[in-house]
């Protein structure tokens, strides 16, 4: 490896480093994935010790061409044969932090589980989603972190339910319909004992056209959620499923907080295709 290239390699990595230190520090993302921090500090412990030693082969190499005895041809062929390996040890490395760091910061891939928000996403579709300094907005399908402050309508905490096998890690993908400042209103059905909702005096239908029914504990619920003037309070959000019929969403465990919001899904991977997002 030439000294311009190892140059290169070390103003690379202390550019990564550096700005993961920052990221870091002032947490402008909200996903939290260790696996992803170990491997990336790897990855960089590794390219710096490959690129200390690469430095090392270039300062003797310089020492050896500046004798007047010809070296060894077999120590030549060592030499050479261990510089390609540094070589693609650095390579291989570096790309895997920088990896790990676009993984971190702002693009990660990750699975669709259940049929919520059919038809726009189905169970086992493949999606990106983007979550570098996310700002939650209306019609965003985001990915909510249920951490454990929500509970259903009967009071269960709902990441502690046996449906689901790591309790600890627990994520809904659901539609944002309403936004902090909203004026919200709940028409009531007389004949079925539930609500419809209205959201600033519009009556919310989804993209498939079904009306949201919402049973009296969920409004109760939803009602803790606004202020006097029945507008969504600050830093809170109402979060539908697609599929109106088999969603577990805000109808049932109130409003989502805007902390918990990590992402926005922005592309199908599998199957490919843009997602609609409106």
């Amino acid at each position: 490896m030439s000294r311009n290239k190892t140059l290169l390699y070390l103003v690379f990595a202390v550019i990564l480093i550096g700005v993961h230190l920052l990221f870091n520090l002032f947490q402008v993302s909200k996903v939290n994935q260790s696996w992803a921090q170990i491997t990336f500090w790897f990855g960089a412990v590794v390219a710096c010790l490959t690129i200390f030693f690469t430095c090392k082969k270039i300062k003797d190499k310089l020492k050896l061409n500046s004798e007047t005895m010809p070296p060894e041809t077999d120590n030549i062929h060592l030499k050479k044969y261990a510089e390609t390996i540094l070589d693609w040890v650095s390579f291989l490395s570096l790309s895997l932090m920088f990896i790990l760091f676009f993984f971190t910061y702002f693009i990660l891939p990750t699975n669709i589980k259940g049929s919520s928000m059919a038809h726009t996403l189905r169970n086992g579709d493949r999606v990106l989603m983007y979550h570098f300094m996310y700002q939650p907005k209306r019609d965003d399908i985001v990915i909510v972190n249920i951490t454990d402050h929500y509970f259903d309508e009967d009071g269960n905490q709902v990441n502690k339910s046996p449906d689901y096998r790591n309790q600890s890690e627990v994520y809904f993908v659901k539609r944002i319909v309403a936004i902090p400042g909203d004026h919200i209103e709940f028409v009531y059905l007389n004949d079925l004992d539930e609500y419809h909702i209205k959201i600033n005096g519009t009556l919310y239908e989804n993209r498939y056209g079904e009306t949201y029914r919402i049973r009296p504990a969920g409004k109760d619920k939803m009602l803790l959620d606004l202020d006097e003037n029945n507008h969504l309070k600050a830093g809170l959000y109402f979060a539908f499923g697609d599929n109106e019929r088999f969603s577990f969403d805000s109808r049932a465990i109130g409003a989502v907080s805007e902390e918990d919001l990590i992402g926005k899904a922005i592309f199908k991977l599998s199957p490919w295709g843009r997602i609609q997002n409106e």
